[in-house]
């Protein structure tokens, strides 16, 4: 089954595609075999209960100067189309939220990512506040009392505007800055809104973590390193993306966020977590996919799209085999898991599958248990399989393999049309 999916971006002529997570997802969209349609959020309109807009379809190659063909535009109902993605960028103004209260109308008959009253109710700055525990002294205040107060009880921090994006307007204020009063009266001036006072942080010159959670689980993660004279690390403003693995501090703040996430229909969240404390949760737009495939990481979009099918009751029987080579180099345990790119797997004796991702760091004793979801089962087995036996879930067969294989090699093994299997070293 394809799906027939429309997105709500920004201008798509204007969008840089070598770190755009909305092209990512576009490009794996439309290798699963999906529609594309495109349309801007100022061409919206509600006519009595249709929702429409002047679509327009949409081909993308991933090529800077050549990324798109449009098709010409037609004026669709949204309603007809199975997927919309919520894409444009902040600011999260009122034309932002009126673009919500529009899309909430057809959501979830046709599945909105993200949800559009949950993204409208979760402002990046505040949505976090929900969770003081995991995050640094912060105060939401234009109140010159108040900040004097928690400036003298913490001493250096940073302010920003609450509605802020993109490292826009990001500023550090010394203990005993002498611009501050300057700063203050810019802020009252410029921002009707509160603002956000947080202790600073020195060690965000080691970098800012972008986390990514898909459907309330972690997908992948990229740091984001600040140039040498620079506080902000955001990679428009010239932060060095580096590659990383999560501490058990940020696994903690994952699997407290997951539940909330899950419950509120956010299915692609970034999160920015600071030397073991998280400081934002982005809903609105996203980034970090493209730096993350680049750095050799999990493949996020595929994740997304994973995620998005099974909502709409879908699952993909492009799903690879992942398999896990032995010490010796002779054998592997092969398994259907829920992921969209090499895996290394483990099977122990008693059924249990424990994986980790190809490019992961993790040294095989950090391996952790998967969780098998149901998914579809291969029709047949390869006849170089030496056995096969069932786990919750699915079905896990081990091969032999050549000699000739380096230990510890990734295969992937893809189910082949006609209910065979072909191998392949990664």
């Amino acid at each position: 089954m394809k799906l027939n999916v429309a997105v709500q971006m920004d201008p798509i002529g204007r969008i840089k595609i070598q770190g755009d997570s909305t092209f990512a997802l576009l490009l794996e969209a439309q290798k699963r075999g999906h529609t594309l349609s495109y349309y801007t959020p100022d061409r919206l309109s509600l006519h009595g209960r249709d929702l429409v807009a002047p679509i327009q379809r949409l081909t993308v190659r991933d090529q800077a100067g050549d990324h798109f063909t449009l098709g010409e535009p037609r004026r669709e109902a949204l309603q007809s189309f199975d997927v919309v993605l919520l894409r444009q960028d902040p600011p999260f103004d009122l034309a932002y939220i009126t673009s919500t209260h529009l899309l909430e109308r057809i959501h979830p008959q046709t599945l909105v990512v993200n949800d559009p009253a949950s993204v409208r109710n979760a402002p990046e700055k505040l949505f976090v506040m929900d969770f003081p525990q995991l995050m640094p002294p912060t105060l939401i205040s234009r109140d010159l009392e108040e900040i004097n107060a928690f400036r003298a009880r913490y001493g250096a921090v940073v302010m920003k505007p609450l509605h802020g994006f993109g490292g826009a307007a990001v500023f550090r204020i010394a203990p005993q800055d002498m611009n501050f009063g300057s700063l203050f009266d810019m802020f009252a001036v410029t921002f009707r809104e509160p603002w956000v006072i947080q202790q600073f942080i020195p060690e965000v010159k080691e970098g800012d973590k972008r986390i990514i959670l898909v459907d309330g689980t972690f997908a992948g993660a990229v740091n984001r390193v600040p140039a040498a004279d620079d506080l902000r690390s955001n990679m428009v403003r010239g932060g060095a993306a580096c590659a990383t693995e999560l501490t058990p501090r940020e696994s903690e703040i994952c699997a407290t966020l997951g539940p909330v996430l899950r419950q509120r229909g956010l299915i692609f969240v970034g999160i920015d977590v600071i030397n073991g404390s998280l400081t934002e949760i982005n809903v609105t737009s996203p980034t970090g996919i493209r730096a993350i495939a680049r750095l050799g990481g999990p493949d996020t979009a595929g994740m997304i799209w994973d995620a998005i099918e099974k909502k709409r009751g879908i699952w993909s029987d492009r799903r690879p085999v992942m398999a896990w080579h032995s010490n010796r180099g002779t054998e592997i345990s092969a398994a259907w898991l829920p992921w969209g790119r090499p895996t290394q797997t483990h099977c122990d004796m008693e059924g249990r599958v424990y994986a980790r991702h190809a490019q992961s760091r993790l040294s095989p004793e950090r391996l952790v248990m998967a969780k098998i979801a149901p998914f579809h089962h291969p029709k047949a087995a390869s006849t170089d399989a030496v056995d096969q036996f069932q786990v919750p879930g699915g079905a896990i067969w081990r091969y032999r393999v050549p000699q000739t294989w380096t230990s510890r090699s990734i295969i992937e093994l893809m189910p082949a049309k006609n209910g065979s299997q072909r191998t392949r070293q990664a």
